[in-house]
C-alpha cells in the first residue's frame, strides 16, 4: 500500500492537533469545534487526493469525526491514568486519535476505493462544490452537539441515554439505511448529484423524524405522550447524528462487500481469458501441428483417402469445439466427453498401440458440468510428458464417481523429458476456485498419477 504519500499529511494534521490543543489551553479557548474542523479538512484532502465520490467522502468524514471523539475520550481517559497533566493527557490521546482515524482512512481507501482518474475537471468542480454543502451541513451538526455538551442540558442527556438505548430504533434504521441503499444503487445512474443530495436528504428527514417520535413515545413497549418540545428537539439532534453514523457504517460496510466482489470477478474473468488463451494456445502451437500435419501427411502418401478426410474432420472438429465454447464458464461433461473422444482418436493415429483409452463414465453423471477443455488439456499432459511406445503403452483412464472426473494415467518417464511449467494445472485450479470454491485434487505416486475435477 502507498501509505508513504500520506505520510506528511497525516503526522502534519495530528501535530496541528496537538498543537491546538495546548495553544487553545493557553488562552481557554474551546478547541473542539476548531478541532472537528480541522478532521473534517484531513479527511476531504485524503479523498479529494484520490478523486473519490462525493458520497464516500462526506460519510469518510462523518466516520472520523464521530469514530474520533468516541476514541478521543476513550484514549484521554486511559492517559489519565499516566499522565498527570489534563492538558497533556488531552494533547497527546487528540494527537494519538488522529493519526489512527487517519491511517485507518488511508488503509480503507487503498483497500476498498482505489483511485478513478477517468473523473474530468467539470465532474470534479460538481463534486466540489456538493461536498463544500455537506461539509457545512456536517459542521452545523457538530455545532448543535457541542452546545448541547457544553450546556450540560438535562434534556439532551436523556434523549442521548433513550435513544441509544432503545435497540428496536436502532436495529430498524440499520434495516432502513441497507434497504435504501440498495434501491438507490439500482437508480444512482440515473441521477444528476443534485438529484442524489436530494434522494439523501429526503431519506436522512424521514428517518430522523420517524426514529424521534418513535423515542419520544417510548415505543415499541410504552406509549408516552407527556414528552415537551423541546426534548423532542433533542431527540432530533441525536437521531440526526445517530442515523448519519449508522447509515455510514452501513454504506462503508455495502461499499467494501461490492469492492471485494468486483474484484473477485475481475480476477475470474482475467483467469477464465487466459485458460482460454492457453487452451487454444496448447492447440495452435507448432509441436502439435507439426505432428497433426505428419499424420496427415503419412495418410495421403498411404493413399488412404477415407482415414485422412476423417482425420481432417476431426482435426476441424476439436477447432470448432473450442471456438464455440471459449465464452462458456462451463459445459455438460457429455460434451466434453464426446470432444475428448475425438482429440483421443487423432493421438490414437499418432501413437498407435502405443496409447491406449478407458472410460468408465456414469451415465448419471454426463448431465453434470465442468470446465471447457480441461479434460482434453489433461489428456495432452499425460502424452506430452511421458514416453509413449507399443512396448511399453500409455493408459489413460477417465471415470466418474458421483462427485468428481478422475483422469488418471500410469508413469513412464522420458528420457528427455521436458520440465512442466504446471500452467495448464493451473489454470484449471483456479478457474474451479473461480466458479465453485472447490479444489481440484492431484495425487501422485511412483506408478500412477491422478488428477480428480469436481464435477459442477
Amino acid at each position: 500500500m502507498k501509505f508513504n504519500r500520506d505520510s506528511y499529511l497525516i503526522h502534519g494534521f495530528a501535530l496541528l492537533h496537538f498543537a491546538i490543543v495546548l495553544i487553545c489551553s493557553h488562552f481557554a479557548w474551546a478547541d473542539s469545534l476548531i478541532l472537528t474542523f480541522f478532521t473534517m479538512l484531513l479527511a476531504a484532502i485524503i479523498c479529494l487526493r484520490r478523486k473519490l465520490p462525493v458520497e464516500f467522502t462526506a460519510i469518510s468524514i462523518v466516520l472520523m469525526n464521530i469514530v474520533g471523539f468516541a476514541l478521543g475520550v476513550w484514549l484521554a481517559n486511559l492517559l489519565e491514568l499516566f499522565i498527570p497533566s489534563d492538558v497533556l493527557e488531552h494533547a497527546i490521546a487528540t494527537l494519538l486519535t488522529t493519526e489512527i482515524v487517519g491511517w485507518a482512512l488511508v488503509w480503507f481507501i487503498e483497500r476498498f476505493a482505489p483511485s478513478d482518474n477517468t473523473a474530468t475537471d467539470s465532474n470534479q468542480v460538481r463534486q466540489s462544490f456538493w461536498l463544500i454543502l455537506a461539509i457545512v451541513a456536517i459542521f452545523a451538526v457538530r455545532v448543535l452537539v457541542s452546545q448541547l455538551i457544553a450546556h450540560r442540558d438535562e434534556e439532551a442527556s436523556a434523549a442521548f441515554s433513550n435513544f441509544l438505548g432503545n435497540p428496536v430504533v436502532l436495529l430498524l434504521i440499520v434495516a432502513a439505511s441497507v434497504i435504501f441503499l440498495q434501491s438507490y444503487k439500482r437508480r444512482e445512474d440515473h441521477l444528476e448529484y443534485a438529484g442524489k443530495i436530494m434522494v439523501f436528504s429526503l431519506f436522512l428527514v424521514i428517518m430522523v423524524m420517524l426514529s424521534s417520535i418513535f423515542v419520544a413515545l417510548r415505543l415499541p413497549l410504552h406509549f408516552d405522550l407527556s414528552f415537551s418540545g423541546s426534548y423532542l428537539a433533542r431527540l432530533i439532534v441525536v437521531a440526526l447524528v445517530s442515523v448519519a453514523a449508522i447509515f455510514s457504517l452501513v454504506y462503508l460496510i455495502d461499499y467494501a462487500i461490492d469492492a471485494n466482489r468486483r474484484l473477485r470477478d475481475e480476477m475470474s474473468r482475467a483467469n477464465r481469458a487466459s485458460f482460454q488463451y492457453m487452451s487454444l494456445k496448447q492447440q495452435v502451437n507448432p509441436h502439435f501441428l507439426f505432428n497433426s500435419l505428419n499424420v496427415l501427411d503419412a495418410l495421403v502418401q498411404d493413399g488412404d483417402n477415407a482415414r485422412a478426410s476423417e482425420y481432417i474432420h476431426k482435426l476441424a472438429g476439436i477447432y470448432r469445439y473450442m471456438l464455440s465454447n471459449e465464452n462458456e464458464e462451463i459445459v455438460r461433461l457429455g460434451v466434453e466427453i464426446s470432444f475428448t473422444r475425438s482429440y483421443a482418436e487423432l493421438l490414437k493415429l499418432r501413437f498407435q498401440e502405443g496409447l491406449s483409452f478407458e472410460l468408465d463414465i456414469r451415465e448419471e453423471d454426463r448431465a453434470r458440468y465442468i470446465v471447457p477443455c480441461s479434460l482434453q488439456l489433461l489428456v495432452e499432459n499425460a502424452t506430452k510428458h511421458n514416453a509413449i511406445s507399443a512396448a511399453n503403452p500409455l493408459t489413460i483412464k477417465i471415470s466418474t464417481n458421483g462427485s468428481e472426473l478422475i483422469v488418471s494415467n500410469n508413469i513412464i518417464p522420458r528420457m528427455n523429458s521436458a520440465q512442466s511449467t504446471g500452467v495448464g494445472l493451473k489454470y484449471i485450479k483456479q478457474q474451479y476456485l473461480d466458479l465453485s470454491g472447490k479444489e481440484v485434487e492431484i495425487d501422485q505416486n511412483e506408478q500412477n498419477y491422478t488428477v480428480k475435477l469436481p464435477l459442477l
